[in-house]
């Protein structure tokens, strides 16, 4: 009986360590591998310009939206993400180039593994200090153009124009009393493409200033809704913020 149960206890033993050193090549395995993929991002595969023969041009202006004067010396980074959705991040780096003094950029780069729409898609990502991009809030804020290029688009230039944001601070100081009872407050903000903003909860005391950063000197869209528990209360308005300044925009409940 006694050797039965250490025997048992025995096997239980290997096994455990049997799955404990798989577990552990497992984790090395996945280690090494995140390595590869995270090596693969940071290393450019392209110098954006030595291509011969069947090539993907990539091309246009950066701009800034507000008065549409170029914007020279910025480094743009092109990306090519793959649709199909495996454990790991399957974003290349393809290289980076630097917009020129009258804002024109180009980027080529052999196609041969590229031409299939299905794939995946193409990112082209910049980034300038006091600039942001065309959606509002925490969205992503780099991503300038995506696109998807096949066959018939090698040696043809692709023109993709972007544009970034001056930019400006935007507050939204937001104050409610107790007895103001709705269940929640939505505040959004746009100034490009995309509105983003907060989700608050009502049914108490609030006094809390929000901010973000917003597009300076053209207007920012504001929306914000009350709702819940019998009220129903919303205003749209618009605010211009200069360069330079801080916009701050009162919502009182």
């Amino acid at each position: 009986m006694w050797f039965g149960k250490k025997l048992a206890a025995e096997q239980t033993f290997v096994y455990l360590s049997i799955t404990c050193y798989n577990m552990r090549h497992l984790v090395i395995t996945i280690a090494f591998c995140w390595m590869l993929v995270s090596c693969r991002k940071d290393q450019p595969l392209f110098d954006g310009h030595s291509c011969s023969g069947s090539c993907f041009i990539l091309t246009g202006h950066l701009t800034e939206a507000q008065s549409n004067s170029p914007l020279p010396g910025t480094e743009l980074k092109f990306y090519y993400k793959r649709s199909q959705y495996t454990f790991f991040d399957r974003t290349e780096y393809l290289g980076s180039t630097t917009t020129a003094s009258d804002g024109s950029y180009s980027f080529r780069f052999d196609s041969k593994d590229f031409t299939d729409p299905s794939a995946g898609f193409f990112v082209i990502e910049g980034e300038r200090d006091g600039y942001i991009y065309r959606n509002a809030g925490d969205q992503i804020n780099s991503e300038l153009a995506l696109f998807n290029l096949d066959s018939s688009r090698i040696n043809i230039p692709q023109v993709n124009n972007l544009t970034l944001y001056k930019a400006a601070i935007i507050k939204f100081q937001i104050k409610a009393a107790t007895v103001t009872n709705f269940d929640f407050l939505l505040v959004t903000y746009s100034y490009g493409t995309n509105s983003y903003g907060p989700v608050i909860n009502g049914g108490r005391a609030i006094d809390t200033t929000l901010i973000y950063k917003t597009a300076s000197d053209i207007p920012t869209f504001i929306n914000w809704n009350a709702l819940g528990n019998g009220v129903s209360i919303s205003q749209k308005d618009t605010l211009i913020v200069p360069f330079g300044t801080e916009g701050l925009y009162q919502i009182n409940l």
